[in-house]
């Protein structure tokens, strides 16, 4: 029997996807703070979990958040489809991961 244990990397991901509808009001990305706060009351928004946001026009990007699920900043992915965001992400991790 082989003796040498396995080196592995384990890292957990939960995305969250937010959409903004563009019922006429303030725009999301204009209200980011707030609907951080929301989904945190909510418990739809957990300390680690990874923000994607769609904007009026239909592009993905990041909201980088802290631990405390504050807003940071925006991370500018310019996809067209959530699973590309997602992807493009899970690509960024993986490459700082090694």
């Amino acid at each position: 029997m082989n003796n040498v244990r396995s080196a592995v990397t384990v890292f957990h991901l939960r995305f969250v996807c937010i959409t903004d509808l563009d019922e006429g009001g303030i725009s999301a990305t204009n209200d980011v703070e707030r609907v951080l706060a929301s989904l945190v009351q909510m418990e739809e928004l957990c300390s680690g979990d990874i923000v994607i946001y769609q904007d009026r026009e239909g592009w993905w990007d990041q909201i980088v958040i802290d631990h405390e699920c504050r807003f940071v900043a925006w991370k500018s992915l310019n996809e067209r489809t959530p699973q590309a965001a997602m992807v493009r992400i899970l690509n960024d991790v993986t490459r700082s991961a090694s």
